[in-house]
């Protein structure tokens, strides 16, 4: 997402004048204000302001954090308002060294707007993540003021009030205070009911007030700030800290011609629910609402706003915003990407946002190397003889990796100490690093600033874990998390195997060696790990590992392999960095001689609708590269899918090609290059993906986290079986570190378990250990997502007196194969109708979810049995388990709908008397069940004709009469299965965000989807090619490479899912549809082409290769749209293997506009052509 910089960084609020009656505005410090101002004006806390009298807007703040202060446009931006409020950051702040001059010219800013008469709102927030810098920022920000954080947290243990049950909230625990001063401010309020915690960390931050500050609310006598451990931000209740009593809550103070209010509480509990029906509003206005004690938290907040902008009412310049309707967003109709230039002749241009296009010129870069040991540990040398032996080598920044089982706290400090020292050279940085073995075995490096000594145990849940035991680091996740998440990574993936773990369930790293050195020795190859990690969706980047314990290794090393930065002021915060490094512009790459100049793409992440902007598609690339001996070949690698491209380079000492790809699928491309000495450099990654429709992670290299709705865990081994509800930001409550939403909803999860009468109650058992489930990432794109797991052993399970929560410990460990079954599973994810260019791009969370309908996973798989056996139970493999909130007294989950095989359709609804019921059977063929209703829908499971699915309802919680623990399955009870024997199933997982209480919309589906094996749920005639299935995917095969059909009208949850098979991976599938009449790139994979297209209006489809080459060898590229004004159409033909290919490139009959085109081309070994002559209709 690309945040445009407007000349006045807030948007508009109240049309009244100056003058008599004029309102009080407040304007919001907010991240991509513009973006969000849209829907912050109609559904957000300005309906709050609006009926207190005030009004108000969002105000960028991004001076804040990012770039180069306009101090004079900021200042303008905000004196548009009478006060403004600003919301001090739970995280985001990691390293105050690089945001020293964003604080310092703010600080002038925000003391000069109030100074001169503003108003100014400051709601203090403890931070969340350990090791970071926000109340470092915020305490320098505010020091004028007089405020500081103390890092310890507010608490009152005699008024404690428990939070009544809700059916998406737990019971939190709030104190209470009357300790309140009158003032205009406190008009009205007489008691306060504020959070004990804020998840983890305290719910109140404690603060110290300097200068002639009037506290308004404190804590009781019985209040005391208590300590706050740095190490995890935890709080320790034993532990007094600086108050012993009455910690001061909100206070006031005057400034200059301005007045300035202070008040301590999490904004969730302030600002961000404030309205939603979903929120108990306890801190705001229901307090003990049973006990008559309200809570006057959201009066407070209206009195300080409206104290706060009084002075400045009658100031001219103040408070002149007016309020602005959103404009529609319209999206471009084509781009031209012609008109933007490689390096070096780049010229600065926008994507049509705003934000400039620029690439860097080629260049050498600077060179370092990591893995130095010092005299600290067992090498030889400072940190000092160290630097100057790599000056002297022509090195820029040196990593150190002292052994940490080597060192001591003392030490590692003094180690950190000389590499500041060091680093203040404007021209070299020495980063402070270590070595750490870990509990299986493994051997990591690691390094940044803020690396910190282990300690020796973790307290969690009540139980005590080894951390670190002097010689190997027992819970890494843990380790990583104190450490802020700096650059780490696996020397040697071959150690794996010592766990034995496996690399798809790693998660926390940042950096992956492809070449490992000691001293000029190789020690470890580790590139096939560097192309699956691409695969396996982690965002990545390359890095050498050299091993030297002295400094007169280090010429040696530096000539047997570096990593190359772009330049200085990258390095610094690409070897520092924190999580991943996707936004950072050093462009890092490993070599061992060549090396890479230049390796950019123009258009890698699909920035617009591609159904209503032509040319979107379109991708430019070029790489330069040299080498003193000659570069022999570039490789550019697609992930581990295979090599996508191949240039012969002939020794030549420098080569540089431009060439052309397509957004049909994400593609993770990286070069490998091979000079004529056999020597290699390994370059970054360019991901060529759509962000707004695809699979892709967390920035933590944890869960996946996308517009694919779909979240899973590789550290607790899971796996995804239905999609979040993608609408329900519309009521979610805010707050939470959620991929899914926060409000009254269904849960579904899997079991992992079957069960037989040789191994009651079921194998494994829970306790023995978790089904790993090894995922294959088959094809991600901004249609469907394509993946699938393995499952054929066991790993370390987790929360036990072993291991605590799984992100903390360590990789797991494969502990055996599992005995009785194994499974292989595949799922369907499909892209839902939300339009996240609107939802996301534009922060319209209403507006991008209009035409959502649901989302919809198919899952395929097989279960394969080892032993004979004799299966037990209702459903004694059970895939799916549904639960839900509330039950019938809250009219939640208490309606059941199953088409019942030997009973017909059933819909059961629960009275509050039926706490104790039980339902089992089997679901029809082609059949669904789903239960219901929630605040968001519900989920449903639908089953394929040809299934044998078995369903057991039963009443678990007998507290509440409510459908819970619904298990859905395979197999019968006493069913005999042989040692080789194979249960098949296919099913789907509908989310739906219908809201009512019926199961018309799932009798529908199934016709629609035609799950009882027909194909006349929707209108559909092939014209060329065959049709072979209808159930859930539309099944074509192509004939002569293409298929032709009529399709529609029929309205669906999803647009239609459509495989083709027969179609070629060369790079020029495509789609055209008589409904915007343009070739659209499609994905091909295992064999067939994948796609969603609609169906509410009916449409002539053509399906197929636009292109094929008699040589299959040759890979294709058509670029029609996307060029400048004017320009004909071209295929780039690109012939990657070792000889010259004559080729026949035709075009089949019936595709439009080329259908019939052939031409005959000769292209030489390990190089591309352009063919121009296409003869083409208009399009």
């Amino acid at each position: 997402m690309r945040a445009s910089l407007c000349a006045v960084l807030a948007l508009g609020a109240s049309s009244v004048a100056c003058g008599a009656g004029q309102k009080v505005m407040i304007g919001f410090l907010h991240r991509e204000a513009a973006q969000h101002q849209a829907e912050w004006r109609d559904y957000r806390y300005r309906q709050a302001l609006v009926r207190a009298g005030m009004d108000g807007s969002l105000v960028e703040n991004r001076p804040l954090f990012h770039g180069k202060v306009d101090e004079a446009g900021f200042l303008a931006s905000l004196k548009a308002f009478n006060a403004i409020v600003l919301v001090t950051s739970e995280e985001g702040v990691f390293s105050f060294a690089e945001l020293r001059g964003n604080c310092g010219a703010v600080r002038r800013v925000l003391e000069r707007y109030v100074a001169d008469g503003g108003g100014l709102f400051v709601l203090l927030q403890p931070h969340r993540y350990p090791n970071s810098d926000d109340e470092t920022y915020y305490n320098h920000l505010l020091a004028g003021f007089g405020v500081a954080f103390l890092h310890e947290g507010t608490f009152d243990p005699e008024r404690v009030f428990k939070a009544p049950r809700t059916l998406c909230l737990p019971q939190w625990d709030y104190f209470w205070t009357t300790a309140i001063r009158p003032h205009p401010v406190t008009e009205g309020v007489q008691r306060l009911y504020l959070p004990k915690l804020l998840f983890e960390r305290p719910g109140v931050a404690a603060f110290r007030l300097d200068g002639p500050w009037t506290p308004l609310v404190a804590g009781e006598a019985s209040a005391r700030s208590f300590v706050q451990h740095k190490n995890d931000n935890l709080p320790d209740w034993t532990k007094q800290g600086t108050y012993a009593t009455s910690p001061p809550i909100a206070a006031a103070r005057e400034f200059g011609k301005g007045r300035v209010f202070v008040y301590a509480a999490p904004s969730m509990h302030v600002f961000d629910n404030f309205g939603n029906r979903l929120w108990p509003h306890i801190a705001e206005t229901e307090g003990d609402a049973e006990g008559g004690k309200p809570s006057h938290g959201n009066r407070l907040v209206t009195n300080a706003l409206r104290w706060l902008g009084e002075p400045s009412l009658a100031i001219e310049g103040y408070g002149n915003y007016r309020d602005v309707p959103p404009a529609p967003i319209v999206f471009p109709a084509s781009v031209d990407w012609d008109k933007y230039q490689f390096a070096p002749a780049a010229k600065p241009d926008a994507y049509g946002d705003g934000v400039p296009i620029t690439f860097p010129e080629a260049t050498v870069g600077i060179k370092g190397i990591i893995g130095a040991h010092t005299a600290l540990t067992d090498g030889q040398g400072t940190v000092a003889d160290y630097v100057a032996a790599a000056k002297k080598a022509g090195l820029r920044f040196i990593v150190f990796a002292d052994p940490l089982e080597l060192l001591s706290q003392e030490k590692l400090a003094r180690l950190q100490a000389e590499c500041a020292a060091a680093s203040k050279d404007a021209d070299f940085i020495a980063m402070p690093g270590i070595e750490y073995t870990d509990v299986c075995g493994n051997r990591w490096a690691a390094w940044g600033d803020k690396l910190i000594w282990p300690p020796a145990e973790l307290d969690y849940r009540d139980r005590k874990y080894t951390l670190w035991d002097g010689q190997r680091i027992h819970l890494t996740g843990q380790y990583e998390h104190l450490c802020g998440f700096r650059p780490n990574a696996l020397i040697d993936y071959r150690t794996l195997a010592n766990g034995p773990s496996h690399p798809a369930n790693m998660w926390w790293f940042f950096r992956v060696i492809p070449l490992a050195y000691e001293g000029a020795k190789p020690i470890a190859d580790n590139f096939d790990a560097w192309l699956y990690s691409l695969r396996d969706l982690r965002w990545m980047d390359p890095a050498s590992f050299t091993r030297v314990r002295s400094p007169a290794e280090v010429a040696q090393a530096a000539g047997a392999c570096v990593t190359v930065l772009r330049d200085m002021a990258a390095a610094r915060e690409w070897l520092d960095s924190r999580c991943t490094s996707f936004f950072s512009g050093a462009r890092p790459y490993v070599t061992q001689g060549p090396l890479i100049l230049s390796w950019e793409g123009l258009n890698t992440q699909m920035e617009q609708p591609v159904e209503i902007t032509r040319g979107i598609q379109r991708v430019r690339l070029r790489f330069h590269v040299a080498s003193d001996a000659g570069i022999r070949e570039v490789r550019v690698h697609d992930a581990n899918f295979g090599v996508i491209r191949r240039f012969i380079a002939n020794g030549a000492k420098q080569l540089a090609r431009e060439f052309e790809m397509v957004h049909d699928k994400q593609h993770f491309l990286t070069l490998e290059v091979l000079d004529t000495h056999g020597r290699r450099a390994i370059s970054r990654y360019l991901l060529l993906f759509c962000y707004k429709s695809g699979l892709y992670r967390c920035g933590d290299n944890l869960n996946t986290l996308s517009s694919s709705a779909m979240t899973w865990h590789p550290d607790r081994a899971e796996m995804p079986l239905a999609k979040h509800h993608e609408d329900i930001g519309r009521i979610s409550i805010a707050g939470f570190d959620t991929s899914s939403g926060v409000a009254s909803q269904p849960s579904l999860w899997r079991y992992d378990f079957i069960r037989t009468a040789e191994h009651a109650p079921e194998y494994p058992a829970y306790r023995t250990g978790a089904v790993n489930k090894v995922l294959d990432v088959k094809l991600t794109s901004h249609d469907l997502q394509i993946f699938g797991f393995q499952m054929d052993h066991l790993i370390e399970g987790w929360d036990n007196e072993r291991r605590p929560n799984p992100a903390l410990a360590s990789i797991p460990r494969r502990i055996g194969d599992l005995e009785l079954f194994e499974r292989s599973h595949t799922s369907y994810g499909l892209r839902s109708r939300v339009n996240y260019y609107l939802k996301w791009n534009h922060r319209r969370e209403f507006e991008g979810t209009k035409d959502y309908r649901g989302g919809i996973i198919w899952h395929e798989g097989q279960i394969r049995f080892k032993k004979d056996l004799t299966l037990r139970g209702a459903v004694p493999v059970p895939l799916v388990v549904m639960d839900g909130p509330g039950g019938a007294p809250y009219r939640q989950f208490d309606h059941l709908f199953v088409t019942d095989r030997d009973r017909g359709t059933l819909g059961i609804a629960l009275t509050p008397q039926d706490k104790e019921h039980h339902i089992a059977g089997r679901i029809a063929p082609g059949g669904y069940l789903a239960a219901m209703p929630t605040d968001v829908g519900y989920y449903a499971v639908l089953t394929s004709s040809e299934s044998d699915f078995a369903y057991d309802s039963q009443d678990w919680d007998k507290s509440v009469a409510k459908f819970g623990r619904i298990e859905i399955g395979v197999g019968r009870d006493g069913q005999k299965v042989k040692a080789g024997e194979v249960l098949s199933y296919r099913f789907m997982v509908a989310t739906l965000n219908d809201r009512r209480v019926s199961n018309e919309l799932l009798e529908d589906m199934r016709r629609a989807y035609n799950l009882d094996g027909g194909r006349s749920g929707y209108p559909v005639s092939v014209k060329v090619g065959k049709l072979l299935d209808a159930q859930f995917f539309l099944t074509l095969e192509a004939e002569g490479g293409e298929a032709v059909l009529d399709l529609g009208p029929r309205e669906m949850i999803c647009d239609l899912p459509i495989r083709v098979r027969g179609i070629e991976d060369n790079g020029c599938a495509a789609v055209f549809s008589s409904r915007n009449s343009f070739h659209r790139f499609i994905s091909v994979a295992d064999g067939a082409a994948w796609l969603q297209e609609p169906t509410e209006q009916a449409a002539s489809l053509w399906i197929g290769n636009v292109f094929a080459a008699s040589d299959k060898r040759l890979k294709l590229t058509l670029v029609v749209h996307g060029q400048a004004p004017g320009k004909k159409p071209f295929l780039e033909v690109h012939n990657p293997t070792d000889e010259a290919v004559k080729a026949t490139i035709a075009s089949p009959p019936h595709c439009p506009i080329f259908g019939g085109v052939r031409r005959e081309v000769e292209i030489p070994a390990g190089s591309s052509l352009q063919v121009r002559d296409l003869a083409m209709g208009e399009q």
